[in-house]
């Protein structure tokens, strides 16, 4: 039981730290506008329309738990485990991370999914399509998928999986991540990313993974809205974008396979060495 509470009250205390930088970003920016420094259109432009707003909590919560764990006196980098990995699983995460970048692209691009849930496409027009691109890229490609894998899959993950099953701890960290999104459809793309991320820290034992996974992923999506893919997409119809969709969807799987077969070749020689 001890266990068990110490480990939600690390989940807590990391969860906690990114919320308190937000509320404290978000009450000075209050005291600059009531002071008539800023105005809340710049309020709005900062959280709403730059990313500009998730980077600075970004950059200034890392440091947080570099500090924590400072205190805690144990390795902030061994502990999320970030080591190297080869040259084939940088270019096979590369390859899902394409995958990704076109399923997601062809999926939001569906006529009902535009009709039903406009903000989905809206989110990602504000993010990754409209604005400054060195921004952009800095924001919602670079610096907070970075943090979202430290947090989420470096600190949360590792908490859980140390404490229980490693299914259990999968299931739950999935469901953090995904309930942490700002609405159903970044819900529902949130609990298959984070199945995705997590599958690929678990087999290649580095957050270098998920982190080149996620980045990459959020810089073809860039990239595809940036030159118009989207449009394309729509243009073709409903049953090339369904193809596109299916093709994706096969490509990320087969991939992840190959990444799993090496997983357990890997595993299989270790644990013959073992025996030896």
């Amino acid at each position: 039981m001890k266990k068990y509470l110490k480990m939600i009250g690390n989940i807590i205390l990391y969860l906690g730290s990114m919320y308190f930088i937000s509320f404290l970003v978000i009450l000075i920016m209050k005291v600059l506008i009531n002071l008539g420094i800023m105005n809340k259109s710049d309020l709005r432009w900062i959280f709403e329309s730059s990313g500009m707003g998730l980077l600075i909590i970004a950059l200034l919560t890392i440091p947080l738990y570099l500090l924590i764990f400072k205190f805690k006196k144990k390795n902030f980098v061994e502990f999320c485990e970030i080591k190297p990995i080869n040259r084939r699983n940088i270019m096979l995460l590369l390859a899902i991370a394409l995958c990704m970048g076109v399923f997601t692209t062809s999926l939001t691009s569906l006529p009902l999914v535009l009709e039903k849930f406009p903000e989905a496409n809206n989110m990602i027009d504000v993010f990754m399509g409209k604005g400054s691109f060195i921004l952009g890229l800095l924001s919602s490609v670079l610096i907070v998928p970075a943090f979202e894998e430290i947090l989420f899959r470096g600190l949360i993950f590792n908490e859980l999986k140390k404490n229980m099953a490693l299914p259990i701890a999968f299931l739950i960290q999935s469901t953090i991540y995904a309930i942490s999104q700002p609405n159903l459809v970044a819900i529902i793309f949130g609990f298959i990313g984070g199945s995705i991320f997590a599958l690929s820290y678990i087999w290649l034992k580095s957050l270098w993974a998920p982190v080149i996974l996620q980045t990459s992923s959020c810089f073809f999506m860039m990239i595809f809205r940036r030159i118009g893919v989207h449009q394309i997409f729509r243009n073709c119809g409903e049953i090339p974008m369904i193809i596109f969709i299916l093709v994706a969807a096969f490509g990320i799987a087969y991939i992840m396979i190959l990444i799993r077969k090496d997983y357990k070749i890997l595993e299989a020689k270790y644990n013959n060495n073992q025996f030896v």
